[in-house]
């Protein structure tokens, strides 16, 4: 639980700077292979997502 909160309290720190910008969370996992069909329909969310203006 500690390791978790400190996580946060980071992430917390470093997008402060950026609080008034929206911003977009995509979780998945690091054993996902980019040839997994999971792993390319996140990709094409992000690039279709950025595309239509709505990262910033």
């Amino acid at each position: 639980m500690n390791y978790a909160l400190l996580d946060m309290e980071q992430a917390f720190q470093i997008f402060y700077p950026y609080r008034h910008t929206r911003k977009i969370t995509i979780f998945g996992s690091a054993r996902t292979k980019p040839s997994h069909p999971d792993y390319q329909l996140a990709e094409l969310f992000a690039q279709q997502i950025t595309q239509l203006g709505l990262w910033s």
